[in-house]
């Protein structure tokens, strides 16, 4: 579990997706050869059975298809082939709030190594990160449930793992160059949303003037 717990997440479900169509691939192509050898003794000795032949030899290529199907869809469902790769940013938080804090350093550097340099993901040019206090996430979190008469999940309800999420958050942007907008103002109170909407936007917009004289390339 403490493997599963420190590189699950995108790496799993790359490993899974190329999985699912490599071993698709390889058992497609030796049912095709298997085929094709039982096929050609046949045509030696009967060369009218042609058509039914082709069919047979066809019927096991079609494995290597599904399994490129499952890879698509869960290239897809990833944000692969999208744009939306949640997991690289977010789960960078997940799965660094598992690890001991002397840990989540060398562990933020592996994955981002893996994902951006040996997988060859897109990189970010800018992250924004929202920072909001345990205490005052959870107390918006209740008053969200009473409002839509609903029920948090585990994790919502888990004071103690969204603390440890927020601390690994906090050591990721330190460690990423993540540009933090803070959820409060310097006296403790919550920031209105044109305030943050505001701070969003001026982090945002010299890459966005940038995007507008280069190929427009700039990802978020």
């Amino acid at each position: 579990m403490s493997f599963l717990e420190q590189f699950g997440g995108m790496a799993l479900g790359l490993l899974g997706a190329g999985l699912s169509a490599a071993l698709a691939g390889i058992g497609s192509a030796k049912g095709t050869g298997i085929a094709g050898e039982a096929g050609a003794g046949l045509l030696c000795e009967d060369p009218s059975k042609f058509g039914k032949v082709m069919i047979l030899q066809v019927i096991p290529g079609t494995q290597g298809l599904y399994g490129l199907v499952v890879w698509f869809f869960a290239s897809f469902r990833m944000g692969l082939l999208n744009g939306t790769i949640e997991d690289l940013t977010t789960g960078k938080t997940y799965q660094g709030s598992k690890l001991p804090d002397e840990e989540k350093g060398p562990f933020f550097r592996w994955l981002a190594d893996f994902e951006y340099r040996r997988l060859g993901l897109p990189e970010p040019d800018l992250v924004l990160y929202l920072d909001m206090p345990t205490d005052q996430a959870m107390t918006m979190l209740r008053q969200r449930e009473a409002a839509t008469h609903t029920k948090g999940d585990i994790h919502e309800t888990d004071g103690a793992y969204l603390a440890a999420c927020r601390q690994a958050a906090r050591q990721a942007a330190d460690l990423y160059g993540w540009h933090t907008i803070p959820c409060l103002d310097e006296r403790g109170r919550l920031r209105d949303i044109d305030t943050i909407h505001e701070a969003l936007w001026q982090a945002a917009l010299p890459l966005l003037t940038q995007e507008g004289e280069n190929d427009g390339n700039t990802s978020f």
